[in-house]
């Protein structure tokens, strides 16, 4: 155990699946933490452990960021490397559900990597509350989270373009995106659409081939690939630096969660002269359209307005890196971090 870790965690074993429930807490703001729940396969507990507290780390920079009164965490199923019988997934999700039902409202929660909506139905039916979001049943949020999440990005992305060409505009910019899931997907055809020329990897080709109007290169390709903005869309960590020493592009703006392997990566993009879009600013679209709608009270469309307008809080992080003379992901950060502190002093 981390004795420096802030938050807590609450560790479960599944018998009947072998599985662990892993939810690490990292911060509560007025009461409430919210982030999504995977579902993976991890060769250790401790794995499982450090990327769920990594990832609820980066949840309350998510909401901070943006100015959102809520708390960081984030749920982490830990399942064997075989696939689980249909009856020890169910009774699992209803475990989990169960724990969720537990904080009476405090954590809300949505899907991740390996967790759908059918997943989600069995979740939020064991929770019992409105605490769950994205399944099929009860239409709670802003429905299918990876189509809002790819319109935020392609807002990051046009307040990149205008810094790197002096206009936001995506027609005619050279995009490689590294995951075509539900959020790579979603953004290679808004990119498409808006004229970019895109190009794609996934580990399932026929997902990259059904992109039409798309490149497709093997995945081991895409991290080199030469582009105007690097998207990675799959999973974390793969911005080290060893990757950073292959890529030819000019910026990273993508969807994945914890891009960087370390947050010394974040200076050693700057120093490869490759613009870094935080990751918990650009891809929090999603998750604040299910929490606005949730329990701020948004309609769906103040929530895409806020979504559609993520473009300008990066822009304004840009700005203020360039001030302070440090990277964007330090100045988006240190935004999170004050308004971290606003809600402390705010506090009754």
């Amino acid at each position: 155990m981390d004795p420096g870790w802030p938050g807590r965690l609450v560790i479960e074993r599944h018998a009947e699946s072998g599985a662990w429930i892993v939810l690490a807490i990292h911060a509560a703001v007025r009461g409430r933490f919210d982030g999504g729940t995977r579902m993976r396969h991890y060769a250790t507990l401790a794995e499982a452990v450090t990327d769920a507290k990594r990832l609820a780390e980066a949840m309350t920079d998510k909401w901070a960021v943006h100015r959102i009164p809520c708390g960081g965490a984030k749920a982490v199923l830990m399942v064997p490397r075989e696939p689980l019988p249909a009856a020890a997934r169910q009774s699992l999700l209803r475990a989990y559900g169960e724990l969720i039902a537990d904080w009476r409202g405090a954590f809300t929660t949505g899907g991740d990597i390996g967790v759908g909506p059918d997943d989600l139905d069995v979740v939020a039916e064991a929770a019992g509350g409105p605490w769950v979001y994205g399944g099929n049943r009860r239409v709670i949020g802003a429905g299918d989270s990876g189509v809002i999440t790819a319109e935020g990005l392609a807002s990051a992305m046009r307040a990149t373009a205008a810094r790197l060409t002096g206009r936001p505009d995506l027609a005619g910019l050279r995009v490689a995106v590294q995951g075509a899931g539900k959020v790579g997907g979603h953004l290679a055809g808004l990119l498409l659409n808006a004229g970019a020329h895109v190009t794609v990897a996934d580990e399932r080709p026929e997902a990259a081939a059904a992109l039409e109007g798309a490149g497709a290169v093997p995945p081991a390709e895409i991290l080199g690939a030469e582009c105007d903005i690097l998207a990675p869309c799959a999973t974390g960590g793969v911005l080290n630096a060893a990757a950073i020493a292959r890529l030819r592009c000019r910026a990273v703006v993508g969807g994945a969660n914890n891009q960087l392997a370390t947050h010394d990566d974040a200076r050693r993009l700057a120093g490869a002269g490759v613009l870094f879009a935080p990751d918990f600013l650009v891809n929090a679209g999603g998750a604040m359209a299910d929490l606005g709608m949730t329990e701020l009270g948004w309609s769906r469309q103040e929530a895409l307005r806020r979504v559609r307008a993520l473009g300008h809080t990066l822009d304004q992080v840009y700005r203020q890196a360039e001030t302070d003379g440090v990277t964007p992901w330090e100045a988006a950060r240190e935004r999170a971090r004050l308004f971290l502190e606003e809600s402390r002093r705010a506090r009754p």
